[in-house]
């Protein structure tokens, strides 16, 4: 199950526990995360919990790496779209998107290119 309270989103895990996934700002989810231990080195891509493109209310995703800018962005549309689910052991699906697919921008225009295109 996923929870969003208030603006923290987390996902509810097997074992009973949960873990914080991002932070939503109306319709956008963001993530900060280590590209170093996130990035799916093989595909060059990027996962999320498949499960939050069913059950958050959102319509674009970003992802900053904590190290450096820029920030990523796509739609949730496309994320769906040409994602690819992969599970790997100990861990819940995840749908990986490649970063061709990502928009990449500066993290002080981040907001200009996701809530102003409502």
């Amino acid at each position: 199950m996923i929870k969003n309270i208030g603006e923290r989103v987390y996902i509810d895990l097997p074992d009973g526990s949960r873990r914080y996934v991002g932070t939503r700002r109306g319709t956008t989810l963001v993530r900060r995360l280590d590209f170093r231990k996130h990035l799916l080195r093989k595909e060059n891509a990027l996962g999320i919990d498949d499960r939050l493109l069913d059950r958050v209310d959102i319509e674009w995703i970003v992802v900053i790496d904590r190290e450096k800018d820029p920030a990523y962005i796509v739609s949730r549309a496309v994320y769906r779209k040409e994602g690819v689910v992969m599970r790997y052991d100990g861990y819940e699906a995840q749908r990986f998107l490649p970063l061709r697919w990502w928009n990449k921008v500066a993290l002080k225009d981040v907001w200009r290119h996701t809530l102003d295109k409502k």
